[in-house]
């Protein structure tokens, strides 16, 4: 499989623990060992890295640098639309 092939199967797998754990937030190495199946978690933090990536850029994921440098990774909450 490419590289391109991998990001994109494990952003189907985020997106796909996202649905059913909406509140979950860990850093690249937890979500690698707790949010991906099984034959997914030998793949390389730089193509776990790369697709969080890009469901930072689909508005999917919000990245959180919290003090020491730790970024962590928590699904986006839906834009509220309220009507006065």
């Amino acid at each position: 499989m490419s590289s391109k092939g991998r990001v994109e199967a494990v952003v189907g797998a985020i997106e796909r623990y996202l649905s059913h754990n909406p509140a979950a937030a860990d850093t690249a190495n937890g979500i690698r060992s707790w949010w991906l199946p099984e034959h997914l978690r030998a793949e390389p933090l730089p193509t776990i890295v790369g697709a969080l990536d890009v469901l930072e850029a689909r508005g999917v994921v919000n990245k959180t640098t919290r003090e020491g440098g730790e970024v962590i990774y928590s699904k986006k909450a839906a834009a509220r639309n309220w009507k006065h």
